[in-house]
């Protein structure tokens, strides 16, 4: 986060959320010049910064031409890790075309891959697999039954999908 106007907005904003930040911090200084209150709210988004820096981008951009499966150039998936599982999943839209998506909080996954830059597949451990249209934010179950579903492979060309030494085809 950047706290000043002056300051160069950091990988997680872009130059119309600076400006909307700056234009909150100049309203707050206008209409009270409690600076108290202020650096109350510099700390408050201070520390969403942190809660997000703690916070593990599955896969972004980066090495989208090696690992392909894992990537969408329409949405960004973050995550914490525990026990080997996901969990805490957020879909944000990087070109803000589409709204922003917070799965279940109880909710863990195994795996995931992109079936295609809005359809993201994941695993559930003793449930089945799942397909999540980001664009339309809904959620279908494609598998069921009792595996581990760790997917460790999709074909984009073919829609077959490995997971747990089971190749399937998948539809959607």
């Amino acid at each position: 986060y950047y706290l000043t106007k002056n300051q160069i907005p950091n990988k997680y904003f872009n130059k119309i959320e600076k400006d909307l930040i700056d234009m909150i911090f100049l309203k707050i200084r206008s209409v009270n010049h409690d600076e108290n209150t202020f650096n109350s709210f510099k700390s408050y988004l201070m520390f969403n910064n942190e809660t997000l820096r703690k916070m593990n981008r599955m896969y972004d951009n980066t090495g989208a031409e090696s690992d392909p499966i894992h990537y969408s150039s329409k949405f960004y998936v973050f995550y914490t890790l525990s026990n080997q599982k996901y969990k805490n999943i957020k879909i944000m839209s990087i070109d803000k075309e589409h709204p922003n998506n917070e799965f279940d909080d109880t909710l863990e996954i195994t795996s995931y891959v992109w079936a295609d830059d809005s359809h993201m597949i994941y695993g559930v451990s003793g449930d089945g697999i799942y397909i999540y249209d980001a664009e339309n934010r809904t959620t279908e179950k494609i598998l069921s039954g009792k595996d581990t579903y760790k997917i460790t492979n999709y074909n984009r060309e073919t829609e077959i999908i490995e997971y747990d030494d089971v190749k399937a085809k998948i539809n959607f």
